[in-house]
């Protein structure tokens, strides 16, 4: 599958639920954000996502993670290995009363992913 998903005009859907599944929440939520990810948050369009890095105080990476503009709230997607350590990573830098992190846990929701040089022509209408 890892093979066909690399071929030209191809596509492959994967099951990532195990990847960490987190909510942002909360009217500081994206200046929050900008504290802890590389990126302008502030100007993410709503249903907008983009590739971002979790970093430390120093600037180093910490994990990277997908984000999306769902409008009440920020959708964020981190690595599932490092779920846990993020989450930790998070509450350390969490000083507002303003921001809420939801982690959607295990079982929740089910998470896809189509990828591939296909992908986008496949989800095309």
């Amino acid at each position: 599958e890892h093979l066909h998903c690399r071929s030209a005009g191809c596509a492959s859907l994967f099951d990532v639920s195990h990847m960490g599944q987190i909510k942002w929440y909360g009217s500081d939520r994206k200046t929050f954000l900008e504290k802890v990810v590389v990126g302008d948050i502030q100007g993410l369009k709503e249903n907008e996502g983009r590739l971002t890095l979790v970093v430390n105080k120093d600037g180093n990476i910490v994990d990277d993670a997908v984000l999306c503009n769902a409008g009440d709230h920020i959708y964020m997607v981190v690595n599932g290995a490092c779920k846990n350590k993020d989450m930790d990573h998070f509450r350390e830098y969490m000083t507002s009363d303003q921001v809420q992190m939801e982690y959607m846990g295990d079982t929740e929701q089910s998470l896809l992913a189509l990828q591939g040089d296909g992908a986008k022509d496949t989800l095309a209408p």
